[in-house]
């Protein structure tokens, strides 16, 4: 019962405020004429300004604000540049003020060096922001140094604001400037070092073999650094024990404490590098001494002290060395080169005309590739050329001519028809012995059909702005400014269905038809011819029309309408935003467009119904631009 009672109380306040839109708009609306007309007045900035100092290691936050000036902020992207060698974000650095911004439509998205979110005031208009606010915190880590110069981070010049005040347009970027942030890195105090004892190493161990001198590593005796004690690097274990039968020498060390890692010199060359315990030494030359050192570190401390004193000596008597016959080098055996598979055969074979009268020809023409023979069947025969042309001769009936190719690659076989029409046989009269005098018939007049042509502005498109303001000034054809006219002026769909709906004094349907329009791009609007059939008489009547995603809209005043004639149809301007064609716009529509949203991250719920459903200017995307459109139209809630 509690869960059901919850999304009754859900409902209803979604229900209030979809009611109260409108008002709220109006608001906003009559509140904003009394600005200036549209400017890009509004600025991002990052707070503190700075410069901060910091050290290395430390965290520290910036807030990103945004001050609307005379506009009326309804969306924000931000792309927050950095440097990444000297800053660290981790994920959830960004902290999003969801009270003024509750809806997050991208992101916050995070790569080395950038961050990218867009946010919303959601589908509530009356929280649009009007007054200096926090956008969101962001926190960073302090990696490195600036060696004393201030690092800045920046917006990318992609970031966007869109407002919903009625002087500027859905798609206008009202960001007039943007404020960074200095911040300046140094390196930690350093600690004094603490004293220390370091311990000394332990010695290695020999294991000597026939013919072989061996000694194991003394232990280094230990050092300290910077108040780190390092003990002493153990020694190397040598063991020659079993080298007649390997000719391998084993090396290997204990574990010292607080090292990383292994660096192994053998006569002064560095041998081996890393984690490792041991090492196999081979193919060293007989006679003279070969000395090992080991050196123990890590990548911040340094090296520790070495150990000393560990060799080995191979005399040239260890082992006899027994002669072996040389290995026989076999011929190689040559390449096969692989036989290439040979393409199947294909074809054209076309018949002109398919449609005869009797005794009438058609020509059967074909091409082929891959062919090294054809054979004829149905209603011809015997071999043909690999590509040609042939009359079918006079037909007094329909055939079928069918055509197989073969080739290396295989065969393949292609029919066409060519259609006999027999002559329709002319009935003979039956005479009359006495003829019956018959008046002519009256002719009837076939009515004319009634037609409405039509101009229909689109919102989103061409010249025709949003709810707020329909026509923007750079939109008029008169001063037409194309770079200024900021809504679409290339529909991916330039053909629309469009349903038409006449009703009488009496507000009755009495005719409904669909046609298309067409954009006419030097108009910027939609132009179209609907024939509305031949029953519609002379007289006054309500027009409707509806298209998908578009609210419908009675076409202002009462139309008197002449039968038979094409009738100029008002112009008419129709709302958008119903993505469910259900003539509303209401929260579906909104969670829909939410599910197609997709600027610099994929779609979160989207197919390509939905995608095209949900992008109000027809571009091709569904972004920032279809959203805010949304907005600016959703004070008109339902069709008329």
């Amino acid at each position: 019962m509690s869960f059901l009672q919850n999304r009754k109380h859900v409902f209803f306040i979604v229900l209030l405020l979809l009611v109260s839109l409108p008002v709220i708009l109006l608001g906003i609306r009559n509140s904003t004429e009394n600005r200036s007309k549209a400017q890009q007045a509004t600025t991002l900035s990052l707070v503190p300004a700075g410069p901060v100092q910091k050290n290395i290691g430390d965290t520290f936050t910036l807030d990103v604000m945004v001050n609307p000036g005379v506009n009326l902020v309804s969306f924000v992207k931000v792309l927050i540049q950095y440097d990444a060698t000297k800053f660290q974000v981790s994920s959830g650095g960004f902290a999003i003020n969801q009270e003024a911004f509750p809806a997050t439509l991208e992101g916050p998205s995070y790569t080395p060096g950038l961050i990218t979110a867009s946010v919303s005031i959601g589908n509530d208009v009356s929280k649009v922001v009007q007054t200096p606010t926090r956008v969101a915190t962001i926190t960073f880590k302090a990696l490195a140094s600036t060696n004393g110069t201030a690092s800045q981070i920046s917006f990318d010049t992609q970031s966007e604001i869109l407002s919903v005040a009625p002087s500027e347009q859905a798609a206008e970027n009202v960001l007039a400037s943007t404020q960074p942030a200095l911040v300046t890195v140094q390196a930690a105090p350093t600690a004094t070092p603490a004293p220390c004892s370091p311990t000394g190493g332990n010695g290695g161990n020999a294991y000597g073999g026939t013919g072989v001198t061996v000694r194991g590593g003394d232990g280094g005796t230990g050092s300290s650094t910077n108040g780190v004690c390092k003990p002493g690097t153990n020694g190397v274990n040598v063991d020659a024990s079993n080298y007649c039968a390997t000719k391998s020498i084993a090396l290997s060390w204990s574990p010292t404490n607080t090292a990383t890692y292994y660096r192994l010199l053998i006569d002064g060359v560095q041998v081996q590098n890393g984690t490792g315990l041991s090492y196999a030494a081979t193919n060293y030359s007989v006679g003279p001494q070969h000395t090992i050192i080991l050196y123990a570190g890590n990548t911040t401390v340094g090296d520790f002290n070495p150990s000393t004193g560990g060799y080995f000596q191979i005399s040239s008597t260890a082992c006899a060395t027994p002669t072996t016959a040389p290995t026989k080098t076999p011929t190689p055996s040559p390449t096969r080169t692989p036989t290439p598979t040979p393409l199947p055969p294909t074809m054209t074979f076309t018949a002109n005309p398919t449609t005869i009268g009797a005794n009438s020809a058609s020509t059967l023409t074909w091409t082929t590739t891959n062919a090294t023979s054809c054979t004829a069947s149905g209603g011809w025969a015997g071999s043909k050329a690999t590509s040609g042309s042939q009359s079918t001769g006079l037909l007094t009936s329909s055939k079928v001519f069918t055509l197989t190719c073969t080739g290396p690659g295989g065969s393949t076989t292609k029919s066409v028809t060519v259609t006999v029409i027999s002559p329709t046989a002319t009935a003979i009269p039956t005479a009359t012995s006495v003829p019956t005098f018959t008046p002519a018939p009256t002719n009837t007049p076939v009515p004319l059909a009634t037609k409405f042509a039509f101009n229909l502005l689109l919102h989103g498109i061409g010249i025709s702005g949003d709810n707020p303001n329909p026509l923007p000034s750079s939109c008029q054809k008169a001063s037409f400014v194309p770079a200024l006219c900021l809504s679409n002026q290339n529909p991916v769909h330039p053909q629309k269905s469009v349903t038409v709906e006449v009703y009488n004094s009496n507000n009755q349907l009495i005719v409904n038809k669909t046609g298309t329009i067409t954009y006419d791009n030097t108009k910027g609007y939609f132009v179209g011819t609907i024939d509305m059939g031949t029953t519609l008489q002379s007289g006054i009547y309500n027009i409707r029309v509806k298209t998908d995603k578009y609210l419908r809209r009675l076409i202002p005043g009462i139309q008197n309408i002449t039968a038979g004639q094409t009738n100029q149809i008002p112009n008419a301007t129709l709302v958008v935003g119903d993505a469910n064609n259900d003539n509303a716009l209401n929260i579906l529509d909104y969670n829909a467009l939410l599910g197609c949203y997709s600027d610099f991250a994929p779609a979160r719920s989207c197919d390509a119904a939905k995608k095209i459903a949900t992008d109000f200017n027809d571009d091709g995307n569904v972004n920032q631009f279809d959203y805010n459109l949304f907005l600016r139209d959703l004070s008109v809630q339902n069709g008329e």
